[in-house]
């Protein structure tokens, strides 16, 4: 719907309002690009907030200046109007989506982290003084080719998916390949599976592991955080540390895959350890309810793999499902 001049003027006011501006917005400019600009509107037409998506190169879209009004700050707008600017990028041809953070500027920079992006470069602005970092997110990738180095890649993938599938079959609240296949493809590995971005740090991978966690809960409404991890967790210790695809760094960063199988080999080595108060606070997967709780057993497996003197998910060698006992 095209924008009328009482929106392109609100939209000006509410971008020069919320952003350290070296060139002010105007209703007029607004409208000669009116493509470029999503927003997020209330039940009375009142404007939430705004981001500004557009083509730099062909395979590159920038998003400029998310803004939610303040009345509307913590109610999911930014989310919102992210995923909204994400899918223009993708409808676009974009590759890489990237927008430019004031450092210091918390609220986007936990926002854009929190959904998989991540800092390629610090430098000062010049014009306002400022610092400002650089952030990135693969959109899309090309690696999983039919032939040549690609096909690999699509055989540990999909074997990775079977994984899941087959590790979803005891006590899950969805089993069937109609379910589990479809939610994968939802998710964006490719983040992490291309080896010719940077690094990923530990850090990094926990903000994209996180909103990847939330984002398959809000498509499926009967699945808990700890079936959502466990799936995302299988799923990458086959492809990452088995499989031997991504990011450098990123099979360090990546979490064990939490179970009963664990929990027990756990409580068995560390019996009477405090770190036990962390990776049992809970001790069936549907009682991970929530994120903070899930991270809590993660901060624990992390002091696990520090006393076995291995990466975090090598705490898997203490998984008893394969016990005949």
């Amino acid at each position: 719907m095209p924008l009328s001049p009482p929106v392109a003027a609100r939209i000006a006011d509410l971008l020069n309002t919320q952003n350290q501006l070296t060139v002010r917005y105007t209703p007029e400019a607004v409208l000669q690009d009116e493509e470029r600009y999503l927003i997020c509107s209330g039940e009375n037409s009142e404007l939430m907030g705004v981001v500004e998506a557009k083509l730099v190169q062909w395979y590159q879209c920038e998003i400029d200046h998310l803004s939610v009004h303040p009345e509307f700050t913590r109610k999911g707008v930014g989310s919102r109007l992210l995923k909204a600017a994400e899918d223009r990028a993708r409808q676009l041809g974009a590759r890489i989506a990237q927008c430019t953070i004031r450092v210091g500027n918390t609220a986007s920079e936990g926002l854009f982290k929190k959904y998989g992006y991540w800092p390629t470069a610090t430098f000062r602005n010049e014009q306002t003084g400022n610092k400002v970092t650089v952030y990135q997110k693969i959109l899309k990738t090309e690696m999983y080719h039919t032939s040549g180095p690609g096909c690999r890649a699509k055989i540990i993938t999909d074997y990775a998916s079977w994984t899941v599938l087959s590790a979803l079959r005891s006590g899950a609240p969805i089993k069937s390949r109609r379910d589990v296949y479809p939610l994968l493809r939802t998710v964006d590995f490719g983040a992490l599976l291309q080896q010719s971005t940077p690094p990923i740090s530990e850090g990094q991978f926990d903000a994209w592991h996180e909103a990847a966690t939330l984002s398959l809960c809000e498509r499926r409404t009967d699945l808990c955080t700890g079936w959502a991890a466990k799936m995302l967790n299988v799923y990458l210790k086959t492809a990452v540390y088995a499989g031997g695809l991504g990011r450098s760094g990123l099979a360090a960063a990546l979490h064990p895959p939490i179970d009963s199988g664990l929990w027990s080999g756990l409580r068995r080595r560390f019996k009477g350890h405090a770190l036990l108060t962390k990776t049992h606070i809970v001790e069936r997967i549907k009682d991970i309810r929530d994120y903070p709780t899930y991270q809590t057993i993660v901060a624990g497996c992390r002091l696990a793999a520090e006393k076995l003197n291995c990466l975090s998910i090598e705490v898997e060698q203490l998984w008893e499902g394969v016990d005949l006992e």
